[in-house]
């Protein structure tokens, strides 16, 4: 709950303050390749799950490829007109830093057809700034994800309370038929305890009646 106040809080604020998409190199399929890296502090499955979401939600199903998950042929907004793969990878920034990940983006145009800041500037300033906010997708998503989680939650206790309300009226029918039960055991105690001495009367009659 306290994690779900601070992002409704800060979820405009915070956008804009980490770190900003910049051009690094990487390693695919054993050659040097230009791309774009951001971090953003949250972790790398929610990170993951939120750029899965999003892309299916545009028709778009990711295919695992040496470390990265490939989206062929998107047309995103955020990059204009042109359609193009996207190659995202997201790591965990460190052991320590188990909240914060990095995000890694390749961008082409079909195949080996990589695009780099030389060959389209505009295309990767666009991809910066789409990194850039990035984080507002996924505290979105993040958020709308603990809300389904204490959704379940509220419903997961309602019916708890629903099955100990039902086991109360049992209860309650369960101890007005032991109560009864008891007045009528104790009434069937006096009732038995006369024919005791009924049947005692009867057994010291019958010896009175032995021959001296």
């Amino acid at each position: 709950m306290k994690r779900i106040c601070l992002m409704i809080l800060g979820i405009w604020f915070f956008s804009g303050a980490y770190a900003q998409a910049h051009t690094v190199t990487v390693e695919y399929q054993k050659i040097s390749r230009e791309a774009l890296q951001n971090e953003i502090s949250y972790p790398e499955k929610t990170i993951g799950n939120a750029i899965e979401e999003s892309m299916a939600k545009l028709g778009f199903k990711g295919k695992s490829s040496k470390g990265f998950t490939v989206y062929k042929g998107v047309s995103l907004p955020e990059l204009g007109s042109v359609s193009c793969d996207l190659y995202f990878s997201v790591d965990r920034k460190s052991k320590k830093e188990k909240e914060t990940s990095t995000i890694t983006l390749m961008l082409s145009k079909g195949d080996d057809n990589f695009i780099t800041a030389s060959s389209d500037a505009a295309l990767i300033a666009k991809a910066k700034d789409y990194l850039n906010n990035l984080w507002d997708m996924v505290a979105v998503y993040d958020l709308e994800q603990q809300i389904t989680e204490q959704q379940d939650l509220v419903k997961k206790n309602e019916k708890k309370m629903s099955n100990l309300a039902e086991e109360a009226v049992d209860l309650e029918k369960k101890r007005k038929k032991t109560e009864s039960d008891i007045e009528d055991n104790k009434k069937a105690q006096v009732s038995q305890q006369e024919e005791v001495e009924n049947q005692k009367k009867i057994l010291e009659t019958l010896k009175g009646k032995r021959k001296q």
